[in-house]
């Protein structure tokens, strides 16, 4: 007797193939999704560095390598309420502290 393909139980190798494409697949793409996360985060982990010691350097107005600069800012300001002082505007040189996200500002020493 014989017995026919049909009857027998099991998987096929197409179904057994198919099965093992989609679970690489699977597992591409999830390597992939992990790896692009990984990047980014160093990304950002290397942005919040610098602005973190960029606003270090400002808030102790430290000058660092990134940024030691002056500038010249206009400042507009108005009459005194008694009149004892005329508004107008004035050119001041500044001195930058900081870096690159975060700047502070003095006047320079006399």
């Amino acid at each position: 007797m014989k017995r026919k393909w049909k009857e027998e139980r099991g998987e096929t190798i197409i179904e057994a193939l198919s099965a093992i494409l989609i679970g690489a697949l699977a597992v591409s793409l999830l390597f992939s999704a992990a790896l692009s996360s990984w990047t980014m985060n160093a990304g950002t982990q290397d942005s919040d560095d610098v602005f973190r010691t960029s606003l270090e350097n400002a808030d102790a107005r430290k000058a660092s390598a990134v940024s030691t600069a002056t500038a010249t800012v206009t400042v507009a300001y108005t009459a005194a309420a008694d009149g004892s002082a005329a508004g107008g505007d004035k050119e001041m040189t500044v001195k930058l502290y900081g870096g690159r996200g975060a700047l502070s500002y003095a006047l320079p020493s006399p």
